[in-house]
């Protein structure tokens, strides 16, 4: 356990102490800065929160001494803040990966995909009955009108048929047409100048500006 706080007069809140960011994760001084209903440095409540965050704040208030009176006051105001912004810094850094190379020149892109699905069926089919007879008789050859009566054998065939066939199918079209570049609606200059300020936008220039007011003025 450390006896007391790194000494610095601190004349803004009338005390004689206050403590550098970087103690915070610092095991010697965990006793004294944990002693509350706070003990972690960030709150572990929030997911938009990132690793990639937690490191880019500690380094750069690495030295900053806090602004409140006690840490654990400090803590219940900079977890707050976190908690409050935190979707909305991921947001912003969100932001910066989608400005890409080539929107210093084009400022119109627009890709159209259409796709589409035919199907087809078809059945065809046919029927039909055909007989066939056959006498066979003692009498002689001619004109016999009772032919019945002497016929010795008599032969009659029916037969029916029928025959169907059907077909299907399915036809699948897709296609994808990109349409870039300047329409005209903003000179080159224009363009390359609002890139230019893009790039120099930085997202965590926002996050350490909202951050600023839990930490002295003094390096």
């Amino acid at each position: 356990m450390v006896g007391c706080y790194e000494p610095y007069i601190w004349t803004g809140n009338g005390t004689e102490y206050t403590i550098a960011f970087h103690r915070f994760w610092d095991a010697d001084y965990a006793e004294d800065l944990y002693n509350g209903d706070i003990t972690t440095l960030y709150p572990e409540d929030v997911p938009d929160f990132t690793d990639e965050m937690k490191k880019a704040i500690e380094e750069h208030f690495y030295y900053r001494q806090i602004a409140d009176e006690t840490p654990q006051r400090f803590l219940r105001h900079f977890q707050n803040t976190i908690r409050t912004r935190a979707y909305n810094w991921k947001k912003l850094l969100e932001s910066e990966k989608a400005l890409r190379d080539d929107d210093m020149i084009y400022n119109y892109d627009l890709t159209e995909t259409a796709s589409g699905t035919r199907e087809d069926a078809s059945q065809t089919g046919s029927q039909g009955t055909s007989t066939n007879s056959s006498y066979m008789s003692d009498t002689p050859d001619g004109n016999v009108s009772d032919i019945e009566n002497y016929m010795s054998e008599a032969g009659k065939n029916t037969a029916d048929s029928t025959a169907t066939s059907s077909s299907s199918g399915t036809a699948r079209t897709a296609s994808q047409l990109r349409r870039y570049g300047n329409i005209g609606v903003m000179t080159a200059a224009q363009i390359a100048g609002g890139y230019r300020q893009a790039m120099e936008w930085s997202a965590y220039n926002v996050i350490f500006a909202e951050l600023e007011k839990h930490f002295l003025g003094v390096f």
